[in-house]
């Protein structure tokens, strides 16, 4: 017969089949609970800091504002410290709190005083100005600012022929200059005796020369006596431009040396003036017939042009 088997419980066995696992949710719960106390620690410590200085911003501000009013209830030593004068407002400050109020009140009554006076300065000029002065300056700030015009005087050079193809008997140009008299020049300029327009448009042109020359008796046997004396005088204004390779004669003007026989020295002037269209870079000059002729006097030998608003 075959052998017996025996069989033992599963229940009986001594040793479990699967482990139990241990709690792990309490390392998280600690966690949680330091943070939380960290978190609020921090909070408690901000809030302290705050409350501390804002106290003692309040205290800051309570002490100067008392010693500012305590400056105030003593009015001769406040009005003292505003009349005088120092240089070193910060050791005034240090030394005497009132300083600061009193420099205050200084840099105020004298921002006021400025405004003040300056209205008052620029009140009474504008009421002293003539009604038609305005009309004038307001009609002028209606048209484009700094119009072309120059007025220059004579500057006596040494004579110098400009080129062949200007006219035989002025050939020789005129140096102007500014500094002298009532000569001045605005948006133009000038090189060497040229004047040069810088604005396209119409421009008066004028120049005058004035010779003074020596009067040589006239002898009715002397043929170079009577020839001296009836020399020519000529003036002759040009315009250079860069269409044309040689000058254009605007003006020419001539006069005949006349003088009484027993005169040292005759006097003569020229002026020429017209109306020309200039377009931007273009030059005019002058030139005479004699440079040595001509008088320096700045009143008498001129040069100049001015833009008109057409």
């Amino acid at each position: 017969m075959a052998g017996q088997y025996s069989r033992s419980s599963s229940s009986e066995s001594s040793v479990p089949m699967i482990r139990t696992a241990a709690p792990a949710n309490s390392t998280l719960i600690v966690g949680a609970v330091f943070g939380a106390v960290a978190l609020l620690l921090s909070i408690v410590s901000t809030a302290g800091m705050f409350v501390y200085f804002t106290r003692e911003i309040s205290k800051v501000k309570n002490e100067s504002v008392s010693q500012e009013l305590w400056c105030l209830n003593s009015p001769q030593r406040f009005e003292q410290l505003i009349s005088t004068e120092t240089e070193d407002l910060s050791d005034q400050i240090k030394k005497d709190p009132c300083w600061r109020l009193a420099n205050s009140a200084k840099l105020l009554a004298t921002k006021i005083a400025d405004k003040t006076n300056k209205k008052h300065i620029i009140q009474g000029v504008m009421d002293n100005i003539p009604v038609d002065v305005l009309k004038s300056a307001a009609e002028f700030n209606d048209k484009p600012a700094r119009s072309s015009s120059a007025h220059l005087t004579v500057r006596l050079t040494s004579p110098q022929d400009v080129s062949h193809h200007l006219d035989q008997s002025c050939r020789h140009l005129v140096k102007w200059g500014i500094g002298k008299g009532l000569s001045h020049i605005q948006n133009m300029t000038l090189h060497h005796g040229k004047l040069r327009a810088s604005q396209t448009g119409r421009y008066y042109i004028y120049a005058q020369t004035y010779f003074r020359y020596q009067h040589k008796a006239r002898d009715d046997n002397d043929d170079d006596s009577a020839n001296a004396n009836e020399q020519q005088l000529v003036q002759c204004i040009y315009k250079m431009t860069t269409t044309y390779a040689s000058p254009i004669l605007l003006m020419k003007g001539v006069g005949t040396k006349c003088a009484a026989a027993n005169a040292e020295y005759g006097l003569n002037s020229i002026y020429q003036g017209g109306l020309f269209e200039l377009k931007a870079g273009d030059e005019i000059f002058v030139t005479i017939s004699d440079i040595k002729l001509v008088d320096d006097n700045v009143a008498s030998s001129y040069f100049g042009s001015f833009r008109l608003d057409m």
